[in-house]
């Protein structure tokens, strides 16, 4: 019997996308009646992205032992590129 654990792990990679698209349409449309909720979705989505940058730097620091520019060199990216974004093309 060949194992198949990255098939079983793929299955809930999936589900947990689909969660979390679900929730994060809900929030959306929500929004638009209720202000609340978009604070509340700016919350939640300011705490993801600080938690994959500690995550990420408790990878290469903690357990790797090495020290790393990098994390603040794409997060300087991926702040202008969303300021671009949102002022020439969303705003």
């Amino acid at each position: 019997m060949p194992r198949t654990w990255w098939l079983r792990d793929l299955i809930f990679l999936a589900i947990l996308i689909g969660v979390i698209v679900a929730a994060w349409w809900a929030l959306a449309y929500a929004g638009e009646a209720y202000r609340p909720l978009q604070y509340i979705t700016r919350i939640i989505v300011l705490i993801g992205i600080n938690i994959s940058l500690a995550v990420s730097l408790n990878i290469i620091n903690g357990h790797a032992g090495q020290f790393s520019l990098g994390h603040v060199g794409f997060m300087a990216i991926g702040a202008y590129t969303a300021a671009y974004m949102t002022f020439y093309h969303f705003g």
